[in-house]
Formats: structure tokens, C-alpha cells, sequence
């Protein structure tokens, strides 16, 4: 054979394994998120800036927001979070502060400073959520309006041990000052991989539980289960050029609300960074959610002051523990309301009345139920102390109730329901372990 042509053969063969083993060297999806989950691990302190956007059919709105953050093994690690730009002005300037210890929540429009712990603030949020029947942003998908906050048998965690109601006596529960509401669970105990189990998409785990993940290619091969990963195009984020992984959820494998939901996550790690710089949630009824990094700065150190808040002078400090829903007994809550209150003529057979408690100016009336569940009553004024009672990203119905027009919110199995509506200066709002039908006649009844 001629000796150029061999040369010609063997400069072919060599540029061929050249290109297979670049081919063969760049990282798959499963190796860019494997990376990015040993990066994130790395990381001590951090400051970063990012836009915020939503576009569904309840709600939109945008966002930028400064964080600065470190982490701390021996305890919660600290923060700091400035809301720069906001669709809603009286966002616009708020700061939320954290020592790791305490946690100061400031509202420039308000004038005012939340100051308490960490868990006093989220003690007062869940309770809060709970008895206004408020579904929040990311937590709703159909069949379960985000459980209510519930466990998945209609249990709420302070469900009273307690639950029988003699002679039409409304039965009350006495709770010691700075007792945990969980104190009062029956029972106690939720297991951690119950809910995990629950979502499963036969209702079971192959082996009954799932372990615990002890490395970023375990979390990784975990997640393979339910989702698949493709590499896409690359954009330019956050100054670097930043990889596109689609994550695409494996219908089979997901329960039935997920699935109806629909949509896929785009995520983009940066290329040098290895850190997620964007998540985009797309494609389904819920419509858009879009997170963009416009600056990272990772393990460059952070002033210890940035940890702390100096208080306004002029501003009015309100601790969380103010905040917390107060019980009140039936005469208390009549004498305390500027509006009468008016009480269930009708409910559900063995529905217990177990609390009167007022939550930013209403009153919510919280009723147990024989098989575990609970539901709530709430009245109040309209106005902005009643801004988040029965709020919903859900779809609703519109229904007749009480002479005038209201809006039903309904779970796919029917035992989950929010009924909302409004008489003259007054709203009103049912939601629980309910079905349609006893939520309209609970307020129908009301008298």
C-alpha cells in the first residue's frame, strides 16, 4: 500500500480516538449534579444575588433579593436577607437578620421589627397557616392543598387527646405557657419516612422505607427513580457560562396529583462555579417559577456585623411570641370581636369544638373530627389583617353560599376542601377534612 496512504489512515484513526475520548470525558447530567452536590458541600459562607419571578394563574410577581449566609455545624449558622426590588412595594426594603440565634424580621412600610427565635417565628407561621385555612406557593398540589398542613389522616400536630363532647358542652383544652404544641399530639411520634412512603407511586417503598443517602452519587442514583436528567444548551449566568440539565419527572413513577400537575425543572450549574446558578420551574398547570443567580461570591468571608441588627429608634418591636394565636373562651371572643360572631348551627356528626383562637383580628373556631381530621371556622374584618385567611394557588369553583357568591377550592379526593366568601365589611372562610357539601352547610348554618 502507499506509504501516504497509510499516513493519511493512521492521521484518521488518531484524530477519530481523539474525538471519542473527548466525546467520552465530558460529564454526563449525572456527573455535573453529582459535582454540584459535593461543591455545595464545600461551602462555608456565601453572597449572592438573584431575581425572583412567578406567573401562575392565582398569582405573579417578581423579585431581587441580597443574601448573605454562613453555616455553622455547632448551630443554626447565620443570615442576613434584603429584599431589593419587589412587585409588591410593601416588600421593597425589608430585612430579615439571624445571629444564628435571633431572628430579627424588618418591615420598613410597617415601621416594625420582628424580633424572636428562630423556632418562635416558625411556631407562630404553621400555626398561623393552619387555622386560616392559607394554602401557600409551593406547598398546593391537587389532591392534597399541601396536606393543610395536616398529616395525611386528617391529623393537625396540637390534635387535642381529649376529643369527647358531652351534652352539646363545648369541650376546651388548657395549654401551659411555653408548652410546645406538639405536646398535646396524640401519639406523638410522626415518622419521618411515612411521608415519604405516602407519595411513593404504588403507596409503597420497594423494601417498605428509603435510606438515607450518604453521598452526592447516592442522592443522585436515589433521585434516577423518579426523574430523568439531559443535558441541554449552555447561557451565559452570573459572569460564567452555566450548563442546562433538564429534569423530567418519570410518569409512572410519580404519584397521580404529581402527575396532573405537569411540568419540568430546568437547572443551570455553572461550568466553573459547579454551583446551581438557575432553576426554572415550566410546562405545567401551575405556570411558571424562574430563580436567576446575578452574583455568586462562595467562601470569601462575611463581617460579623452583617449578622446583627441595629433596631430604629422610632420602630414599634413586636416579638413572634405576640404574634402567636391567642385561645379565648366563647364569651371572651364575643366581648373581644368588633363584630358579632357567629357560631356553626350545623356540623359534621361527632365534630368536637376544641379552641376559640384570634389570629391577626379573626376569630378561627378549630373543630376535631371522630376519624382524626379537624377543620376550621374563621370571621373577620376585611382589610389587611385579613390578607392570607384562605388564600389558594389552587383553581376554585364558584358557589352559592349564604346569598351571596363564594369560592370553592377542592382537593381531587374530595375529604380536603377551603370555602371562602364575604357579607358586607366581613370575610369568612371554612377549610379541612371536609367534603364540599358539609363545608356549605357548615355555612349555611352559621347563625
Amino acid at each position: 500500500m502507499n506509504k501516504k496512504l497509510w499516513i493519511v489512515i493512521s492521521v484518521v484513526i488518531v484524530a477519530a480516538v481523539v474525538v471519542t475520548a473527548l466525546i467520552l470525558l465530558q460529564p454526563s447530567a449525572e456527573d455535573i449534579l453529582v459535582q454540584a452536590i459535593e461543591t455545595a458541600q464545600t461551602i462555608d459562607d456565601g453572597h449572592i444575588v438573584m431575581a425572583i419571578s412567578m406567573d401562575s394563574i392565582e398569582r405573579d410577581g417578581y423579585g431581587m433579593i441580597e443574601v448573605w449566609a454562613r453555616g455553622d455545624k455547632e448551630d443554626h449558622g447565620a443570615f442576613r436577607v434584603e429584599v431589593l426590588e419587589s412587585s409588591e412595594e410593601k416588600a421593597v426594603g425589608a430585612i430579615i437578620v439571624s445571629d444564628g440565634e435571633t431572628l430579627w424580621a424588618y418591615s420598613p412600610s410597617e415601621n416594625k421589627v420582628f424580633v424572636g427565635t428562630a423556632e418562635d417565628a416558625q411556631a407562630m407561621i404553621e400555626e398561623s397557616e393552619f387555622m386560616t385555612g392559607e394554602f401557600m406557593p409551593g406547598e398546593f398540589m391537587p389532591g392534597g392543598f399541601g396536606e393543610l398542613h395536616m398529616h395525611k389522616d386528617g391529623e393537625h400536630k396540637d390534635h387535642h387527646k381529649d376529643g369527647d363532647h358531652h351534652d352539646g358542652e363545648h369541650k376546651y383544652e388548657d395549654h401551659q405557657e411555653g408548652e410546645s404544641m406538639e405536646d398535646h399530639h396524640e401519639g406523638g411520634e410522626h415518622d419521618e419516612g411515612e411521608h415519604m412512603e405516602e407519595h411513593h407511586a404504588d403507596g409503597d417503598s420497594k423494601d417498605g422505607h428509603h435510606s438515607h443517602p450518604e453521598s452526592a452519587e447516592e442522592v443522585v442514583e436515589m433521585l434516577k427513580e423518579f426523574v430523568t436528567f439531559k443535558k441541554s444548551g449552555r447561557e451565559k449566568m452570573a459572569g460564567e457560562n452555566a450548563q442546562l440539565i433538564i429534569i423530567e419527572p418519570i410518569p409512572e413513577q410519580m404519584p397521580s396529583e404529581y402527575t396532573a400537575v405537569g411540568g419540568l425543572i430546568n437547572l443551570w450549574v455553572g461550568r466553573d462555579s459547579k454551583l446551581p446558578l438557575g432553576i426554572a420551574y415550566t410546562g405545567g398547570s401551575l405556570g411558571e417559577f424562574n430563580v436567576t443567580v446575578l452574583e455568586l461570591e462562595i467562601n470569601a468571608g462575611i463581617d460579623d456585623a452583617l449578622f446583627t441588627f441595629d433596631i430604629p429608634a422610632d420602630a414599634e418591636i413586636v416579638t413572634f411570641a405576640d404574634l402567636e394565636p391567642q385561645s379565648l373562651t366563647i364569651e371572651e371572643a364575643g366581648t373581644a370581636a368588633e363584630f358579632e360572631l357567629l357560631t356553626p348551627g350545623e356540623t359534621p356528626e361527632g365534630a368536637t369544638l376544641v379552641d376559640i383562637v384570634e389570629v391577626r383580628g379573626a376569630l378561627v373556631q378549630r373543630y376535631t373530627l371522630p376519624e382524626g381530621g379537624s377543620f376550621t371556622v374563621a370571621q373577620g374584618l376585611i382589610g389587611e389583617t385579613s390578607e392570607g385567611f384562605g388564600n389558594s394557588t389552587a383553581e376554585s369553583q364558584t358557589v352559592d353560599v349564604r346569598g351571596t357568591t363564594g369560592k370553592l377550592f377542592e382537593s381531587q379526593t374530595g375529604d380536603q376542601v377551603l370555602l371562602t366568601w364575604t357579607e358586607g365589611d366581613l370575610f369568612f372562610s371554612v377549610a379541612g377534612n371536609l367534603s364540599a357539601e358539609d363545608a356549605l352547610a357548615i355555612a349555611e348554618s352559621l347563625e
